[in-house]
């Protein structure tokens, strides 16, 4: 059934986000052409606020699409569309791990768009300023190399467990804060949810990094099992960066989404 729904999910969509990605993409394109000109008559000002422009439209798939999302969730779930989302012959947890995994993964899909069309920039950018492509490649791999090949998987593979677990903790919060004690705050509940949250986990994450026994090396960029706090205890400058927060957010999220598939199955309310 899940499969389904994700496949529903998908062409209902999947459509409008395609298209979204596609003009910002032409616009994006279209900035750096526009680009060409002012660069041509040598007036650097319109070239970079050409650049600048396509370097944000490039960037703009993941939030838009990520806001578009979670809108259509409530609607679909506890908005108006709601009671026709609760008539289908699926299970609570069913509707919300399709809806949940077609979040995720239109995000991943946003996200490697702007990654592939900010590099596109940052390449044309090179090239009129006369740098060649090799020696851009070149700049990144000593950057690599300054951080570490090891540092840098962490932080990429970090940045996208983190940004997974808020969408997971913002779609919870929402189904969270709709159940019948709180529905009379609508939309407006599921914001003040979204709000402790992120305060709590901040928190969390401060005592997590100092706390749990996980952390990258900030010499070799290995993962080690030790935390910030024998550092700071002694007074020294940290060598090791605390990860503890990276399963702390999992947890987190893997709570909120247990707390929001009971919501959704036994004090589900609509408005």
């Amino acid at each position: 059934m899940m499969r389904t729904l994700l496949a529903e999910e998908t062409r209902t969509l999947g459509p409008v986000h395609a298209k979204t990605i596609g003009v910002l993409l032409i616009a994006g394109i279209g900035a750096l052409a526009v680009g060409l000109v002012p660069h041509a008559m040598g007036a650097d000002a319109p070239t970079l606020m050409a650049v600048t422009g396509a370097a944000i439209a490039f960037a703009l798939p993941v939030p838009i699409i990520a806001i578009h999302t979670l809108a259509e969730y409530w609607q679909t779930m506890h908005g108006r569309r709601g009671y026709l989302t609760m008539s289908l012959p699926a299970r609570g947890r069913e509707i919300f791990g399709a809806k949940l995994l077609y979040l995720m993964a239109a995000v991943m899909v946003a996200l490697a768009v702007a990654v592939g069309g900010l590099t596109v920039v940052v390449l044309v950018r090179a090239w009129m300023n006369d740098v060649p492509p090799a020696d851009v490649w070149d700049g990144i791999l000593s950057l690599l190399d300054l951080i570490g090949t090891a540092a840098a998987w962490s932080i990429g593979a970090v940045a996208v467990v983190q940004l997974l677990s808020f969408l997971v903790m913002w779609v919870s919060v929402m189904s969270v804060a709709a159940q019948t004690r709180w529905n009379h705050l609508g939309i407006g509940g599921a914001v003040i949810g979204m709000v402790l949250v992120y305060l709590v986990c901040q928190v969390l994450f401060a005592a997590a990094m100092m706390l749990v026994p996980l952390g990258m090396d900030m010499g070799t960029g290995d993962l080690v099992a030790r935390s910030m706090l024998p550092d700071l205890l002694s007074g020294v400058e940290p060598t090791v960066l605390g990860l503890g927060f990276v399963p702390v957010s999992v947890l987190v999220s893997v709570a909120l989404a247990w707390w929001a598939v009971h919501a959704l199955e036994h004090h589900a309310s609509l408005r």
